[in-house]
Formats: structure tokens, C-alpha cells, sequence
């Protein structure tokens, strides 16, 4: 009985983890709309920051509390919220996108805008490549693990 828990405890471990690298890549590829978006809205419209925070439609629920957090202006606070969900990378690329956000004119802004998503969208990138090995090994490895465990306490 004990062997049967350790190894649905080890499957469910790696499809647990399969599911928060599969999130990580949805949320930066969300944000990689958003700072499209918020490119566009700053070069065509002028349009104030936090107008564009509001007027965003998002459709990744995981990143609800996110734009909540933007909406009352609590960038950082909401930029915290991604620290455990994204990778290190992606995590140092948005905040630093957000803390500089909205500081000088609108070709700054731009720029800035251009230059984060194409960090981002190389970190998504990467992160979609090694994707289907990852899942691979957080499915097996646990299992295999788990089953090594068994015949050595058999």
C-alpha cells in the first residue's frame, strides 16, 4: 500500500510540475501581448498608463490578480505577484520593464517597450523548446525514483 502512495505521489510531483512550466510559458506569453499593447498605445494614442492598465483584456486567468494589482497602481506589488510563476529571467526582465515604465517621453517608452518583449519572447522561446523534454523527465524521473525506492525498502 505504501509503494502504491509513493509512486501516485511521485506522478502527481512531476505532473504538478509539468503544469507550472506549461503556466510560466502562458503568463510570459500574455506579457508579451500586454507590453505589445501597451507599446501601441503609447506611440499611437499617447494613452496614459493607467488607462492602459484598465483598458487591457487579458485571457490568462493566471494573471488576473496581476492586472488587478496594476489597476489600483501597485506595480510593484503586482510585479512581486510573478516571482514564484515565471522563471528568474523573465522575472528580472518585467520588473525591471514595469520599474521603468512610464518614466521619460514616448520614444523611451517605445524603445523600452521593443526591447523587453524581445527578451521576453527569447525567454519564451527557449522555454518552448526545452518544454517537451522537461515534461518528459517531471513525468518519468519521479516514477522512476519512486519505483527504485520500493525494491530497495522490498
Amino acid at each position: 500500500m505504501g509503494a502504491l502512495l509513493l509512486l501516485l505521489c511521485a506522478a502527481l510531483w512531476g505532473i504538478e510540475r509539468g503544469r507550472r512550466e506549461k503556466t510560466a510559458l502562458r503568463i510570459i506569453a500574455e506579457l508579451v501581448n500586454f507590453i505589445e499593447y501597451t507599446r501601441e498605445q503609447i506611440s499611437n494614442f499617447r494613452t496614459p498608463l493607467l488607462r492602459i492598465y484598465s483598458e487591457y483584456c487579458c485571457e490568462a486567468r493566471e494573471l488576473e490578480d496581476f492586472f488587478s494589482a496594476l489597476r489600483r497602481n501597485d506595480t510593484e506589488n503586482a510585479v512581486g505577484l510573478l516571482s514564484e510563476r515565471i522563471p528568474k529571467s523573465a522575472y528580472r526582465e518585467a520588473s525591471l520593464f514595469f520599474s521603468s515604465l512610464g518614466g521619460g517621453y514616448s520614444e523611451g517608452q517605445e524603445s523600452l517597450c521593443i526591447a523587453a518583449k524581445a527578451r521576453l519572447e527569447r525567454i519564451g522561446e527557449e522555454m518552448r523548446e526545452s518544454l517537451g523534454e522537461k515534461l518528459r523527465m517531471y513525468r518519468l524521473l519521479p516514477l522512476l525514483l519512486a519505483a527504485s525506492l520500493v525494491i530497495l525498502l522490498i
